[in-house]
């Protein structure tokens, strides 16, 4: 019980720097955030930062590790999900799951992607999309031959990159069922146009 607790409590300091650090970015640039500003403004003490952390460097790679393996892993279904049972209006599976987590952690997304957020990382979760969507593509290539397939997979991951953007900065309005059919209908939309069903060409 005493070793779970401690664990829970590391975690929670983890979390802590993690959470304090996106509150000092959001405000400033990285070069004037110090580990004594950054331990001032949470509390934690520099001996306890460096337990879990080398430098704010590492600390900014560990959280932005954890958004894209976390986006990752809701997204692994995608590949497997067939847009002609999906009825409009309803939440896209996967997609919306991708959404409501952006949503739950969107001051480190909006901080990450302002204009003095890290490049590199909007640049990895580009990276991330694309290969979900090359599994997909490849998934389907018993049925449908796509056309320019390295086009539509960069232009599909900026378009939906774009779309989350413009809702954390610009519309927060639209919910993350409307926000999940209008990333659907991009994805999906795309596969239709630029692709030809090799059944039918064979017939």
């Amino acid at each position: 019980m005493a070793e779970n607790r401690q664990e829970f409590n590391s975690n929670q300091t983890r979390q802590h720097l993690i959470d304090t650090f996106f509150e000092l970015y959001s405000r400033m640039e990285l070069e004037k955030i110090s580990i004594k500003l950054l331990c001032d403004k949470s509390g934690v003490s520099r001996a306890s930062f460096y337990k879990y952390f080398s430098d704010k460097y590492d600390l900014l790679e560990t959280a932005e590790n954890k958004l894209l393996d976390d986006m990752a892993s809701l997204n692994r279904d995608l590949v497997y999900m067939d847009y002609s049972k999906y009825k409009r209006g309803e939440p896209f599976p996967n997609l919306y799951e991708v959404i409501c987590y952006i949503h739950e952690n969107r001051h480190i997304f909006k901080t990450l992607l302002s204009g003095r957020g890290d490049a590199q990382f909007q640049y990895r979760w580009k990276r991330n999309i694309s290969y979900s969507i090359r599994q997909k593509l490849s998934h389907d290539a018993t049925r449908y031959r796509y056309m320019h397939r390295g086009a539509v997979e960069y232009m599909l991951a900026s378009s939906l990159i774009a779309l989350y953007t413009y809702w954390l900065f610009d519309d927060n309005d639209i919910s993350c069922i409307e926000l999940s059919s209008m990333a659907a209908q991009v994805v999906f939309g795309s596969f239709y146009n630029f692709r030809e069903d090799v059944t039918e060409a064979a017939r």
